[in-house]
């Protein structure tokens, strides 16, 4: 509006100058138009070129998504493969590891089982070493009592040999005692007989041939004599049957020491029948016959006792 009123204001003035204008924007618009055609021209141009790439790269697109969805099935395929294989490998593993810790469990116990084994070893070592050391222990005690039994049997023979000796020689000292205590009644006896005889000197030789008999009597060596005077005396004091008994008893030159006992055993069984054929002619002399057949029927018991009995040390 102002350049209607600016219009109005220069009326001649602007009229002079329209046809330049015109002019100018004539060719203006001319080269406006140029310019826009060309602008589309290459906006066509341009449009082409963009429709041309979109289509280029849509079948790119479609190509490269053709592409990724075969890589990815096959991605996929191959993941589902390795996720079997891993499943596969880690129940392997598994299984190995399993198989681990049991043979590893087995391996601990072999070593236990080893262990214990040389623990035992060791304990039936030293064990076996302690009984050897009891064993020779044992031994050496056995030997010891062995030589101490050698010894307490020789000493118990020595003993044992000692204590015969000494039983021999105490009952040697009790027959003789004995044999003495018997003489000595004996002779007590005989001495009464002879002090009741009418000849006095037949009865002093009498009682002094006792006495030296009983003065004899404590050698061994004489009993047998003694016994052998004694009968002697009785048998002369018996009147009635001396010639008998002259014959049937041996003289004491006629008799030998080893011939007593059974010499003495004869006369006695030869003066019972003389007695049993007296009677009660002579009873003290008939009893102390009694009394000497007693003490040799203990005089044969011991010696049959000694000579059976051993004497030597090799039991």
């Amino acid at each position: 509006m102002a350049t209607c009123d600016s219009d109005g204001d220069g009326g001649s003035e602007d009229t002079s100058m329209r046809p330049d204008i015109i002019d100018g924007f004539e060719r203006k618009s001319v080269a406006l138009l140029d310019y826009v055609n060309n602008l589309e021209a290459q906006l066509e141009q341009l449009k082409a070129s963009f429709e041309h790439k979109e289509a280029r790269l849509k079948a790119d697109k479609k190509a490269l998504e053709d592409e990724f969805a075969q890589r990815e099935a096959k991605l996929k395929a191959e993941k589902r493969s390795l996720e079997e294989k891993l499943h596969h490998s880690l129940e392997q593993v598994s299984r190995t590891q399993k198989a681990l810790v049991h043979e590893e469990r087995k391996r601990l116990a072999t070593d236990e089982v080893i262990r214990n084994l040389k623990l035992d070893v060791r304990a039936a070592q030293d064990l076996l070493h302690n009984e050897c050391q009891r064993a020779k222990e044992l031994e050496e005690q056995i030997s010891d009592l062995k030589e101490q039994l050698r010894n307490r049997e020789q000493t118990y023979n020595r003993r044992r040999l000692k204590d015969e000796r000494e039983k021999t020689k105490l009952e040697e000292d009790m027959t003789v005692l004995r044999k003495k205590v018997t003489l000595g009644w004996i002779l007590g006896c005989l001495t009464e007989v002879y002090l009741r005889l009418e000849n006095e000197n037949e009865a002093q030789k009498g009682v002094k041939a006792m006495g030296n008999l009983f003065k004899n009597a404590g050698k061994p060596a004489k009993l047998e004599s003694i016994e052998r005077e004694v009968r002697r005396l009785i048998n002369s004091q018996d009147g009635n049957h001396s010639s008998n008994k002259k014959h049937l008893l041996p003289s004491p030159r006629q008799a030998r020491p080893e011939d007593s006992i059974s010499g003495s055993e004869m006369d006695l069984d030869l003066e019972s029948a003389a007695a049993a054929r007296d009677g009660d002619a002579c009873k003290p002399c008939r009893f102390i016959r009694s009394v000497i057949d007693t003490e040799h029927d203990h005089h044969h018991h011991h010696h049959g006792t000694r000579s059976a009995s051993p004497t030597s040390s090799g039991v």
